[in-house]
């Protein structure tokens, strides 16, 4: 009977699309019977798209941060045997010369070229398709502006396209279609900016601005920093 991996590494949604690759890959080794993902409860509806597996098993813990070790280690201490492992990622210091996704894939034992190359997901096109008709009904010519106005992370741009900003109500996964077929994508340092990576946006000039943190983590596109 093969050993179940219990898997905590950081929580953002941000974190679960850049590290994707390297839970996929634990998966690939065949090595684990079911890999237990950790993931607050706000972010299991979109992670429940990101994560089809039958064998990856998402458990929810509290959002509160201060609350999550103890509902980690709680649930592993309930649940796991002796035959299977608990990693976890993540939780120390970063070294200067490294940016956090490319330490932890290295922590993680998992080369870091997995986290482009390895990434997978299901997408949806008649959700993207439906986001996209909402947002653009006319089907003009556009910028999308993906911002954060709750936590008061505006985007203001001019431009003669028409402008399209994200529907917080719409889950992220679902923007596909919108990206890619927009003239400009704007967006600070955020999970859209890490999703983006691995949609085509040959035909999209990109934008990131730095009101959030100054610097992308690791990318494969050409960015245009405002």
């Amino acid at each position: 009977m093969k050993q179940n991996l219990f898997l905590h590494h950081h929580l953002g949604l941000g974190d679960h699309i850049c590290l994707n690759g390297m839970v996929l890959s634990f998966l690939k080794t065949g090595e684990f019977g079911k890999i237990f993902l950790f993931c607050k409860e706000k972010y299991l509806s979109n992670l429940n798209i990101l994560y089809t597996q039958d064998n990856i098993k998402l458990i929810p813990v509290d959002n509160d941060p201060s609350k999550e070790l103890h509902c980690v280690n709680k649930f592993v201490s309930e649940n796991i045997s002796q035959h299977d492992k608990f990693l976890r990622v993540g939780f120390c210091k970063i070294p200067e010369n490294k940016t956090c996704d490319v330490y932890f894939y290295e922590i993680a034992g998992v080369p870091y070229q997995e986290r482009f190359d390895g990434f997978r997901i299901d997408r949806d096109d008649k959700e993207e398709q439906r986001v996209l008709e909402k947002l653009n009904p006319s089907g003009e010519d556009y910028i999308f502006v993906h911002d954060d106005a709750e936590r008061g992370f505006l985007i203001n741009v001019e431009s003669d396209y028409k402008i399209i900003k994200n529907d917080p109500t719409e889950s992220v996964f679902h923007y596909g279609k919108v990206i890619e077929n927009a003239k400009e994508f704007h967006c600070i340092e955020s999970c859209i900016r890490c999703y983006s990576e691995h949609l085509d946006t040959k035909n999209v000039s990109l934008f990131h601005h730095n009101s959030v943190k100054p610097n992308i983590l690791s990318s494969r596109k050409k960015w245009i920093t405002v």
